[in-house]
């Protein structure tokens, strides 16, 4: 399996990591555009989903 082959990090490679998370610094319009990508991506099709298997559901019951 995938998880044997993979190895635990170091304490040395866990604090590098740390510290290039820390130095990033990420614009608020960027923080915003990625917040509106994921909210397009995710919860529009999950909506039009269920609003789509609900009319479904009412024709297939003649309540529509």
């Amino acid at each position: 399996m995938i998880w044997r082959r993979i190895r635990p990090s170091t304490k040395k490679e866990e604090e590098e990591f740390a510290d290039r998370f820390e130095q990033q610094k990420v614009p608020f319009s960027e923080r915003l555009i990625m917040m509106l990508t994921g909210f397009a991506v995710v919860v529009v099709p999950a909506a039009l989903f269920l609003v789509g298997f609900g009319l479904l559901i009412l024709l297939i019951f003649r309540a529509l």
